[in-house]
């Protein structure tokens, strides 16, 4: 991992943090971004986004990307709970 993907992946996991209850886990990996949320009732989620670097070169902030991967995860948990508590 290069100084600027592992700066970033460290940069996005601290506001990710802020934003989610759990454990969360990101890395850069051969221009892909990886990111793995394990929170409570055993909801564990995975997301890999590739061209990652591309991305960051468009002009988008962590802060940008740390919110499109909060939405993803809300949606997750509603879907996931809504299917298990009603019918």
């Amino acid at each position: 991992m290069a100084d600027y993907e592992y700066l970033i992946a460290m940069n996005l996991h601290a506001k990710l943090k802020e934003k989610i209850v759990g454990k969360i886990y990101v890395t850069v990996s051969d221009d892909k971004l990886y990111v793995r949320i394990d929170s409570f009732e055993n909801l564990t989620w995975d997301l890999s986004i590739p061209n990652f670097s591309q991305i960051v070169l468009n002009g988008f902030s962590t802060e940008r990307i740390a919110e499109d991967i909060a939405i993803k995860f809300k949606r997750y948990v509603i879907k996931k709970t809504v299917n298990k508590y009603m019918k």
